[in-house]
């Protein structure tokens, strides 16, 4: 099976409280993984610090699959919402600053994304949080799809892949 042209952007905002390390530590991890076909678009909103945007463009100026949106908005949803109209992607992923892509990450997603045909429209992960540079320090394994227990509470949490032309349809991220 043939992926699409562009089947994955990566979302990253870096607003005025991001730090540097943060944004290097997630932004590298990323750069590590990309290929052509999956990328990184990050959103760089009013009064984001001048060496994290100083950063962010220098990486994207040697990346050609990593691109900066400057965003007008400091509300992280409104930012969030320019980046998919922005996306050619048939898929998006929200991440957030100082968040680690696992090694791997990527062709998981690919993979899983491949097995189903690419006819998913929402894919979602495990947790595992980083301490002491250790992975699987706080690993939270989540259930199979289950709309009952959706109803009861968001279990998708962070990495989460959507179809991007669903994301537009139900008019973005809820701003309010």
């Amino acid at each position: 099976m043939i992926s699409p042209p562009k089947w994955l952007d990566f979302l990253l905002v870096l607003g005025a409280s991001t730090s540097l390390r943060d944004a290097e530590i997630t932004i590298e991890s990323f750069k590590k993984q990309l290929t052509p076909d999956a990328g990184l678009r990050m959103g760089i909103s009013v009064g984001v610090v001048d060496n994290v945007q100083a950063f962010a463009i220098s990486v994207a100026e040697n990346c050609t699959n990593i691109w900066i949106h400057p965003v007008a908005e400091s509300l992280r949803t409104k930012a969030l919402n320019d980046l998919v109209r922005a996306s050619d992607a048939s898929y998006v992923a929200v991440v957030d600053p100082g968040e680690v892509l696992a090694p791997g990450a990527v062709m998981h997603i690919y993979d899983a994304l491949e097995k189903c045909n690419f006819s998913a429209d929402v894919l979602y992960s495990d947790e595992d949080k980083q301490g002491q540079g250790d992975f699987n320090s706080h690993v939270y394994l989540k259930p199979e799809w289950s709309p009952e227990l959706l109803q009861s509470f968001n279990y998708f949490g962070r990495l989460t892949v959507m179809r991007a032309h669903l994301v537009k349809e139900v008019g973005l991220f809820d701003e309010s």
